[in-house]
């Protein structure tokens, strides 16, 4: 997970010790969770059930401003509706019945 952040050294000490795991509704509702094996299986039969439209998996929802680069809110990945800079998620999403987890 930490190979999709920042290269920045700020970056890795002041990123969260947990990964964790956002649930996107079909109504558009965020649930973030600390990552676990389970939370993770239910997003999966979520998302094969159609109750879900995608889920995340990601160390830091926003992309460290440190080391001379722009904030989070400043950067082509930043997902306003997500509040979540996605080169640095896992996006999962149902795709011909399958899961599809890209990095």
């Amino acid at each position: 997970m930490l190979d999709k952040a920042d290269s920045c050294v700020a970056a890795v000490d002041r990123a969260p010790d947990v990964i964790s795991l956002m649930t996107v509704k079909r109504n558009g509702d965020l649930i973030v969770l600390e990552w676990t094996e389970d939370d993770e299986s239910i997003s999966r039969n979520g998302l094969q059930a159609g109750e879900l439209r995608a889920f995340y998996l990601f160390n830091s929802r926003a992309a460290m401003p440190c080391c001379g680069r722009p904030k989070a809110e400043d950067r082509s990945d930043w997902d306003p509706a997500l509040s979540l800079s996605k080169s640095q998620a896992i996006t999962c999403s149902a795709r011909a019945g399958a899961v599809v987890c890209s990095p």
